[in-house]
């Protein structure tokens, strides 16, 4: 992460690429989630804060004012239920290298086919 740009900068940038990217997708049914990944005290993908979400996103996952919020809040289970979700996102955040993967995203009850890359470092954003 650029020493020179704080959070707010990062999560600015991030809605607006965010924005940028909605006009690019296949249809307005792919959801898009820009995120900051957050590390335990041993450098562990623990949680990660939504940044900004489209309305594909809430219309698919039926989640609705999830901005400045942690996953964990939104889904407590996560950990328990989809580790891999955290791992794998975490890994994108913290490398740079995409991923892509099937889940099926059990607090939900859906099956995804996602995409995550990662615009700036320790931030990802996911594509499903």
């Amino acid at each position: 992460m650029s020493g020179s740009l704080g959070t707010g900068q990062i999560a600015a940038r991030l809605r607006k690429a965010l924005a940028g990217w909605e006009g690019r997708v296949y249809d307005d049914a792919t959801a898009l989630a820009a995120c900051r990944m957050l590390y335990d005290h041993e450098g562990r993908p623990d949680d990660f804060v939504y940044l900004a979400v489209n309305p594909a996103f809430e219309r698919l996952t039926g989640l609705n004012d999830v901005a400045g919020k942690r996953v964990t809040e939104v889904f407590p289970t996560i950990k328990a239920e989809t580790l891999e979700v955290l791992e794998t996102y975490g890994k994108v955040a913290r490398t740079g290298a995409p991923a892509e993967f099937e889940i099926d995203f059990t607090p939900l009850g859906l099956r995804f086919h996602v995409s995550a890359v990662r615009p700036e470092a320790d931030h990802f954003m996911a594509v499903f």
